[in-house]
């Protein structure tokens, strides 16, 4: 996921490909779909997006998969900033 070679597109077509009865916050945290994303990037995403993680997949509107999908690249690029500012102390 943090790779510049990871296609959210693909990650997303990987994802409406899980079991209907899967939670949003499964379907985040499986690697074969997110690769890399761990609790604290499903949590922040989900917070942001302000859903529920207890949600199945398969119920999220388009609207929520955007949101989403914007704030897993928000907490990605924010925990990158963060790190890099550790760093270079």
């Amino acid at each position: 996921m943090c790779s510049s070679s990871f296609d959210m597109a693909a990650a997303l077509s990987a994802a409406a490909r899980s079991p209907a009865d899967r939670m949003i916050a499964d379907v985040l945290l499986d690697q074969s779909v997110l690769p890399g994303c761990g609790n604290i990037i499903k949590n922040d995403a989900l917070h942001r997006a302000a859903v529920d993680p207890n949600r199945h997949f398969v119920e999220g509107s388009p609207c929520d998969i955007a949101y989403i999908k914007h704030s897993i690249a928000f907490t990605k690029y924010k925990r990158f900033v963060v790190n890099e500012q550790f760093f270079q102390r």
